[in-house]
C-alpha cells in the first residue's frame, strides 16, 4: 500500500462524513434504487407484456430467470472488473448496460428479444450492485460503514416500491412498454 493511500485512509478514519462522501453514498444508493426498480418492473409489466406479445404466462418464468441468471454472471464477472479498472468505471459501465437494455426492452417484438434483453439487463444489474457497494465502502470510515451499507441497500425496496406505484398508474394508460 502506498503512503498516499495510507494517508487517505487515515483522513477518512479520523474525520466525520463530508459532503463528498455523502454524495458518493447518494450516488451508490441511487444506482441500487434503479436496480430495485428494474428488477421488479418486469414483474409489474408481466400481465400486459404477456398479452401484448402473446407470451403464455407459463413462459414468463424463463423471462424472470434470464434476468436473474444475468445478474449472477454479471456479479461474478463485473465485480472483479471493478477491482482491476476501478469501481467508478465498473459502476458507470454497468448502469449504461442495464439502462440501455431496459430502454430497448420497450421496443422488442418477440419472446426471444425479450429473453435476450432481460439477460443482458441482468448482466448490468449484477455488475452494478457489488461495485456500487464496494465503491461506497472505500469512501467511508469503519465506524460509518455498516450504516452506509444499510442506507444504500434501502435503495432496492425503494426502487421496487416506486416501480410498483408507477406501474399501476402508467401501464394501464400507456401500455407495458412505457
Amino acid at each position: 500500500m502506498t503512503s498516499k493511500a495510507l494517508e487517505m485512509g487515515d483522513i477518512i478514519e479520523k474525520n466525520p462524513l463530508g459532503a463528498f462522501q455523502k454524495w458518493v453514498m447518494f450516488f451508490c444508493a441511487l444506482v441500487i434504487v434503479f436496480d430495485g426498480f428494474d428488477v421488479l418492473a418486469i414483474a409489474f409489466a408481466a400481465p400486459a407484456l404477456s398479452a401484448a406479445l402473446e407470451i403464455p404466462k407459463s413462459e414468463l418464468g424463463y423471462i424472470f430467470s434470464a434476468g436473474l441468471v444475468g445478474m449472477m454472471i454479471g456479479a461474478l464477472v463485473l465485480g472483479p472488473v471493478g477491482d482491476k479498472y476501478g469501481r467508478r468505471y465498473a459502476v458507470i459501465g454497468s448502469v449504461l448496460v442495464f439502462g440501455l437494455c431496459t430502454l430497448l426492452t420497450g421496443i422488442i417484438e418477440t419472446y426471444n428479444e425479450l429473453l435476450t434483453l432481460r439477460f443482458l439487463t441482468g448482466l448490468g444489474l449484477g455488475g452494478a450492485m457489488p461495485n456500487a457497494t464496494a465503491l461506497m465502502t472505500e469512501y467511508v470510515s469503519n465506524r460509518h460503514r455498516n450504516v452506509a451499507i444499510a442506507v444504500i441497500f434501502l435503495g432496492m425496496p425503494i426502487g421496487g416500491i416506486t416501480g410498483g406505484l408507477l406501474a399501476g398508474q402508467i401501464i394501464p394508460v400507456f401500455g407495458w412498454s412505457s
